[in-house]
């Protein structure tokens, strides 16, 4: 986003040191990208001078994208004095039955104003501190009627749109858009809208509008526009998400919507658009109509924490009244602090839609209270150790007895090929075969030799010529757990010394093996040894 600093300076009661506000913004969250001095001063030093700063809002800092909320945030970083001018609603003497409306899905858009003006021109040229400041913030000037409703979003944050009354009737439909139906947008696209885009349709019932997004070709306005409808509502988030990706298309407005906006916002916005737009473009507001549904509207619940919390997570003692004074600034309404609890209750303000939790709260008071402020800490903590598992201690024995043997661990797949189960099959049980087989393998195995004997495969076949391998894991002889016991077993194969420069070329026998074994099971139980006939 880019603002324009005299636009900020406007609001605020003194001029700030904008360097240290600028790492204030930065520490608490909103990153400062860069800052683009604009304008030449005269030989006496005058002239049209300004800076615009680009600013990173993060997704859940949507109250940030105007120039109001930019200033509410400088004012509670900085204790620094603000003025915002109060608009005063006066939306109910013109209401009549002039202007119909119909909400169809409420739980999308729980808000909905349009207001009727009549008998503006649409050719004068607006001041030049409202054209000004709109190019600084990077809005393309399009038409006096647009370029109001594009100022009104940058001041306050609320997206409104102007549509052609002699091109809608004097009706409005807000409903969810059929799968067959399409529109030719503002930007000459014309799209296929799916049935889960919510639409604002004309008095026959057809799309001019994609809600929250942007508007059709068929209603914009142009130089010859003298009756307009205004529209300002308020579109939950979840209706407005993702919709502008879909459509391939960029708006301001949607960008706002999908992030969250006041939903207490859309009166003043529309006040101050129709105010500025009779007082610089003349008409007369006719009629405004309104649907609301208090039932879908945000509600804003009381959140308690105790204060004990903020110092024993945040790691720093920080003072009541230095709380207090934290969320008064930030616009919260403190509900309850003198429980004999010790805590604290508040309400967030309409336009925080990221606090839900306490936690969320405890983030406020880090971040403008200060992360530099916080030193760090090593955590203060109390742990005993366990004893050690003895069946831990026997395996690692015998695993660290063969790897001293030469021997190399694997980890094979509990998982193998038919040929692999019937070859190598415990003789006693049959494999446990799969319901959904996994790349060809097919059983579970019963036997630990499937996997050393794939094993020395892969690596015969990449020119090993001396290989000593064994797993320690569990083999499959029943669906029951005592039916999986733990197993060892060990493959050696090729050469005894393949490193040493004075071996002819001896290969491992069973005596080898026979070696490994009474070291490995030596002092652990007695060894005897039978021929075996198979």
């Amino acid at each position: 986003m880019k603002v324009a600093l005299s636009h900020l300076e406007q609001f605020l009661a003194e001029k700030p040191d904008w360097l240290q506000i600028f790492n204030d913004l930065t520490q608490s969250g909103i990153e400062i990208e860069s800052i683009k001095p604009i304008g030449t001063p005269n030989q006496d030093g005058f002239g049209d001078t300004d800076s615009v700063i680009e600013l990173k809002i993060t997704p859940n800092r949507g109250d940030c994208l105007s120039i109001v909320g930019l200033v509410r945030e400088i004012a509670a970083i900085s204790s620094l004095n603000y003025s915002i001018p109060q608009i005063k609603d006066n939306l109910n003497s013109y209401k009549n039955t002039q202007l119909q409306l119909t909400v169809d899905d409420e739980a999308s858009c729980p808000f909905y104003n349009a207001m009727l003006i009549r008998g503006v021109d649409n050719k004068i040229k607006l001041p030049d501190f409202i054209l000004s400041r709109l190019e600084k913030s990077g809005f393309n000037l399009v038409s006096p009627l647009v370029d109001i409703t594009n100022y009104v979003m940058l001041e306050l944050g609320q997206p409104l749109h102007v549509f052609n009354a002699a091109k809608t009737g004097n009706s409005l439909l807000v409903r969810m858009a059929n799968s067959d139906e399409a529109i030719e947008l503002i930007n000459g696209q014309s799209v296929q809208l799916t049935s889960d885009t919510l639409v604002i349709c004309d008095g026959n019932n057809q799309p001019i509008a994609i809600a929250g997004v942007m508007g059709g070709q068929h209603s914009a306005v142009d130089e010859t526009t003298k009756d307009v409808i205004l529209e300002s509502a308020y579109f939950t988030p979840p209706a407005i998400f993702a919709k502008a990706k879909r459509y391939g298309v960029v708006s301001d407005a949607a960008y706002r919507f999908e992030r969250g906006v006041d939903f207490k916002l859309a009166n003043s916005a529309l006040v101050m658009a129709s105010e500025l737009i009779t007082k610089y473009l003349g008409g007369k507001v006719e009629t405004v109509t309104s649907c609301i549904n208090d039932g879908f509207m945000p509600k804003r619940e009381a959140i308690t924490v105790a204060y004990s919390e903020f110092n024993r997570l945040l790691g720093v003692t920080i003072d009541k009244n230095t709380i207090n004074d934290i969320f008064t600034r930030l616009g919260f309404t403190i509900v309850d602090n003198t429980s004999a609890d010790n805590q604290i209750s508040l309400v967030a303000p309409s336009y925080r839609f990221d606090i839900n939790i306490k936690q969320d709260l405890l983030e406020e008071v880090a971040r403008v209270y200060g992360y530099d402020k916080i030193l760090p800490q090593l955590p203060c903590t109390d742990y005993t150790l366990a004893p050690i598992n003895p069946f831990y201690t026997a395996t690692n024995l015998l695993k660290n007895c063969l790897v001293a043997r030469g021997f190399n661990e694997i980890v094979s797949y509990a998982f193998i090929e038919s040929d692999y189960a019937n070859k190598f099959n415990y003789s006693e049980v049959a494999p446990i075969e799969l319901q959904n087989s996994i790349a060809g393998l097919t059983h579970l195995r019963t036997s630990l030799f499937a996997g050393l004997i794939k094993a020395m495969q892969y690596n015969i076949n990449r020119g090993v010529v001396s290989l000593k391998l064994f797993e320690l894991a569990r083999v499959f002889h029943g669906v029951e757990a005592h039916q999986q016991q733990l197993k060892l077993a060990g493959l050696c194969y090729g050469k005894k010394n393949n490193f040493n420069w004075y071996d002819g070329g001896e290969l491992i026998d069973f005596f080898d093996i026979k070696g490994d074994i009474e070291v490995l099971l030596g002092g652990l139980t007695s060894i005897k040894w039978v021929k075996c006939d198979d």
